[in-house]
């Protein structure tokens, strides 16, 4: 091969391996991840704006409930992380459960009568959701939060990574 012409595909190539090094840790600097038009989100994906809002209305929760206890939300996150139930968390601040009960309770029953009125829920929908909440809401508070994958009744899926039963399996 040529000299010149062995010394161009060089530098060629160190030109374009500079400028995709380039592109490649600019883009590790640049936190933002570029959106491709072209590529479609599927329609129940969370807008952006709709994440930071379910965000913001999980932390004015958690700032209510650590209110009701008189701890502050690090002191509430820390307990958790502990492994303490929110019954337990109460007890320690003395605090009645109940108390924290009856404020769960009404909290879920508001955000449900609102999806309600949003059009987010049926009138069926929201009954069916209201018939037992006291129930579920006083299991969680005693019991805490299931581990991931053990949550059963919606549907009773399988958990994340495992496989469904074939439907012969399920007795279909």
């Amino acid at each position: 091969m040529n000299k010149s012409i062995r010394t161009g595909l060089i530098s060629t190539a160190l030109v374009a391996g500079s400028l995709i090094g380039a592109g490649v840790v600019s883009a590790q600097v640049d936190d933002t991840v570029p959106v491709d038009p072209a590529i479609e989100q599927p329609a129940d994906a969370p807008a952006d704006g709709e994440r930071g809002a379910r965000s913001e209305r999980r932390a004015e929760r958690a700032q209510a409930t650590a209110d009701l206890l008189g701890i502050d939300v690090d002191e509430l996150r820390a307990a958790f992380e502990d492994g303490q139930t929110l019954a337990q968390i109460a007890e320690a601040n003395g605090v009645d459960v109940q108390t924290i009960i009856d404020a769960k309770v009404s909290a879920k029953t508001e955000r449900i009568n609102a999806a309600v009125e949003e059009g987010r829920l049926t009138e069926a929908e929201a009954a069916e959701k209201l018939a037992d909440v006291e129930e579920r809401v006083t299991t969680r508070v005693n019991e805490g939060r299931p581990e991931r994958g053990e949550r059963g009744e919606r549907g009773d899926r399988p958990a994340r990574g495992e496989r469904p039963a074939p439907a012969a399996e399920q007795g279909a």
